[in-house]
């Protein structure tokens, strides 16, 4: 992982970036190794502060795809 190319958030805009955040988030992508996502210099507070919403998100997504969908049964069961 690259460090951030900017000294301050992009989330808030206001805190130093520590580190670098997903957009889109991660773990929309679970299971995928070798995926090159892009980053975006973040504070450590947005970077982790998300990550409930992100997975709250996912399952929506997968709602509404429906459990018919083997991957979207899959997430729904296993959480992969």
């Amino acid at each position: 992982m690259h460090p951030p190319k900017s000294e301050i958030c992009v989330i808030c805009g206001v805190r130093t970036a520590e580190t670098v955040d997903h957009v889109p988030p991660k773990g929309f992508f679970k299971g995928v190794t070798n995926a090159q996502l892009r980053t975006v210099p973040a504070c450590w507070v947005c970077n982790n502060g998300a990550s409930s919403d992100d997975e709250d998100m996912r399952f929506y997504i997968s709602a509404q795809i429906g459990k018919q969908n083997p991957a979207s049964k899959a997430l729904w069961d296993d959480g992969a």
